[in-house]
């Protein structure tokens, strides 16, 4: 949206704005809350059998090469075995009890599930137990690839130690369901680390994996109510060369502590394009081409209750291809690309936010921020609301078109508190931007490229406390529209990192306002103690400048959105003149 505006394209923009809509603009009357993905329908619950690692009537199998299992029993093993297989009845529930256990396969999988209704493999608790699958499968496993390998559903629980190395590809696959609970499990895999078909569900868990491609995965993209993986709790450490949880459809996660490297982390950028992130004619994000090394991946939604993430991510630290909704939880993000990516809608209801690291911090067609504290340092954008996925880019840039703009695009803030360092836009939204609570600080750009506020079709406030500083080159205020006072001001001069910005009253009383820690020239500021009428004093370091609010919007020069005091986006002017710092 970086454009050089002719004197015509601002009087087509003003009769643009003069028949808007506030639904044409984007504008919602209330801030979404919940995605519009629903899972109710998602089997969510874990059974008493999958949580029970009890075992009686036990049958002891002996040391030996391979035992195959060939009913619905319980059967317990101490020792070293080369295999051991379960071919039973369609109906049968065997359970396998690991007390100390080496199985290390010459031929195939550790364990390899042929036929059964469902296998509980259980660890007991106080025991060190190993599972190895070999390098090379013969042709007879019709296409198992793991040391755990099964064709039907499979549950694993027991508080006992689980060492899994997948020597082959995978440590735990099953082209069924997989329920982990209560287990204790590192898994060391050429491949994917964990991996279930329809779905994967884990409880109370502790699982530690290095993967040479996935995580923790769930596939099945042919049914909209399977392919998800559901945490409720557990402790999970992932490092991971691509994905570190991936889901075909929704990942869902209620609680834990995460710890996740992917890619190698956040200094292996997932695109090696040369360029500056932020600046017109180079970029630095990942490629569409680029094997997928995210955080946390899902195709339909992503939706976090709570829980400790700290992530190390080349690619997205947190990405869907559809929505995501946070409702609570820590999160310490690096990433060598976008921090939060959703190509459609993006809900941060609570949380706090720590994104140390990114390409863009926040991404989505429409964000929606109604608390949470967020606190974002990002080479390109902080906010960007654009349509459409992440692909980029026209004409070597990030981003959409510079003349493009989408109505469907919007950033709401109704309420936390947001942070935000760019090196590109501040606050960009391809459509609108909609400020009705919540306290916002942005040190934007130093570059006259980018703006502190960047915004297509218009951008109100109705409440909470904003204010935004960053080179004047791109700058843009609110629209008259607008309930709240707000000012849009031009500096004479060029100010540095460590100056304090803040409206006062005619009395010299601060109001509203924080330090900034970049180089900036504009200002533009609102609070809810603004009132139209009033005088007040926009003070800059030691300098002060007079104000009169004869309007709800006061700017100094050209026009609100306006470039540096000259023709810029419309918007209407503001009453009152500028006045010289004293």
């Amino acid at each position: 949206m970086k454009k050089i505006i002719t004197i015509i394209l601002c009087f087509v923009f003003l009769l643009t704005f003069t028949a808007c809509s506030k639904k044409q603009n984007g504008f919602t009357d209330e801030a979404q809350e919940k995605s519009d993905i629903n899972t109710d329908s998602l089997d969510l619950d874990f059974t008493d059998k999958d949580i029970d690692a009890t075992y009686e009537n036990a049958i002891k199998v002996k040391p030996q090469n391979t035992y195959t299992i060939k009913d619905g029993k319980t059967y317990i093993l101490n020792g070293e075995y080369k295999q051991i297989v379960i071919d039973s009845g369609s109906n049968d529930k065997p359970k396998i009890v690991l007390n100390g256990t080496t199985i290390a396969s010459s031929e195939g999988p550790a364990i390899y599930v042929k036929n059964a209704d469902k296998v509980f493999i259980t660890v007991v608790e106080g025991t060190k137990n190993t599972l190895s699958d070999t390098t090379n499968y013969s042709t007879s496993y019709d296409n198992a690839d793991a040391a755990i390998f099964s064709k039907d559903d499979l549950t694993i629980n027991g508080k006992g130690q689980l060492l899994i190395n997948g020597n082959y590809k995978c440590g735990i696959a099953s082209k069924d369901d997989l329920v982990i609970c209560d287990a204790n499990i590192t898994v060391n895999a050429k491949g994917a680390a964990i991996e279930g078909k329809d779905f994967i569900k884990i409880c109370n868990a502790n699982i530690t994996a290095t993967a040479e491609t996935d995580g923790i995965k769930a596939t099945n993209e042919e049914s909209e109510n399977l392919g998800y993986v559901y945490i409720k709790s557990g402790n999970f450490n992932l490092n991971t060369t691509k994905d570190g949880f991936q889901a075909a459809s929704s990942l869902l996660i209620d609680d834990g502590n995460f710890k996740i490297t992917t890619g190698g982390g956040a200094q292996n950028s997932s695109d090696k394009q040369d360029g500056n992130w932020g600046h017109w004619g180079g970029f630095n994000e990942s490629s569409t081409t680029t094997a997928s090394a995210k955080a946390l991946k899902a195709t339909k939604l992503i939706k976090v209750t709570k829980g400790a993430f700290t992530i190390n991510s080349s690619d997205d630290a947190i990405h869907s291809n559809s929505d995501i909704e946070i409702n609570g939880g820590s999160f310490n993000i690096a990433s060598g690309d976008d921090g939060i990516h959703a190509d459609d809608s993006l809900i941060i209801n609570d949380g706090s936010f720590e994104i140390t690291k990114s390409y863009e911090g926040i991404e989505a067609t429409v964000i929606t921020v109604n608390g949470g504290e967020i606190n974002l340092i990002a080479s390109d954008d902080g906010f960007n609301a654009a349509g459409g996925n992440d692909a980029s880019s026209i004409g070597g840039r990030p981003g959409q078109s510079p003349f493009n703009s989408d109505s469907s695009a919007s950033i709401n803030i109704t309420g936390g508190t947001i942070i935000i360092d760019a090196s590109g836009d501040g606050i960009d939204s391809n459509g609108s931007v909609n400020i009705s609570g919540g306290t916002t600080y942005v040190n934007g750009p130093t570059n006259n490229g980018n703006g502190a506020f960047d915004y297509g079709s218009g951008a109100t406030i109705s409440g909470g406390n904003i204010v935004l500083v960053g080179a004047s080159g791109m700058s843009q205020g609110f629209l008259q529209s607008s309930t709240q006072p707000s000012i849009f001001y031009n500096l004479t001069n060029v100010y540095q990192g460590d100056t304090k910005v803040y409206i006062c009253d005619k009395n010299g009383k601060e109001l509203f306002g924080f330090t900034a820690t970049k180089q900036f020239n504009s200002v533009v500021i609102s609070c809810d103690k603004l009132q139209v009428g009033n005088d007040y004093i926009l003070k800059v370091g030691t300098d002060k400048y007079e104000i009169t609010l004869t309007s709800t919007v006061y700017s100094n020069g050209g026009s609100q959105g306006g470039m540096g005091g000259g023709m810029g986006r419309p918007g209407g002017m503001g009453g009152g003149k500028p006045q010289r710092p004293w």
